[in-house]
């Protein structure tokens, strides 16, 4: 199935395989930050087109994030448990959970169909590389508030 967002590989210039050949498609219960309201258009893109929407592009300057970490940011980061998105989001900095504007955590199922999931990793995240006519804002709903 066509990705998404598979132009962002050739805007960033990505040298590298993208997505990574570990990324599979999974079926699973999914958790994400989010703003109020849930269909506000940020809230399900992918870590580059948001980092774009916020000018927030100093990231992507030359030699500062090679193929595979400019690949990762080419999908929308999730986690596995509302807990993980809970204490990830606490781990950060004031400045920065002011910067995001996070206020809620959403829950959705991810199904087979609706793209590529990298391995979740040691703190409960995984990336996750949306297919062409998924639409994940459809099947996640508000499920916590986050402490900001």
């Amino acid at each position: 199935m066509e990705l998404k967002y598979k132009h962002l590989f050739d805007e960033l210039e990505i040298d590298s395989i993208c997505p990574p050949v570990e990324t599979k498609q999974i079926e699973t219960e999914a958790f994400r930050w989010v703003y109020d309201p849930l269909n506000h258009e940020l809230n399900f893109l992918p870590n580059y087109e948001f980092d774009k929407a916020n000018n927030n592009l100093g990231i992507y300057s030359p030699g500062f994030l090679n193929s595979t970490k400019k690949c990762l940011r080419c999908s929308m980061s999730l986690f596995i448990t509302v807990e993980a998105a809970k204490i990830n989001f606490r781990k950060l900095s004031k400045v920065a959970k002011q910067k995001l504007g996070y206020t809620h955590i959403a829950s959705g199922k991810i199904e087979t169909t609706d793209g590529l999931a990298t391995e979740t990793n040691e703190v409960g995240h995984f990336s996750f590389f949306e297919f062409k006519g998924a639409d994940l804002k459809e099947t996640f709903t508000f499920c916590d508030l986050l402490d900001i």
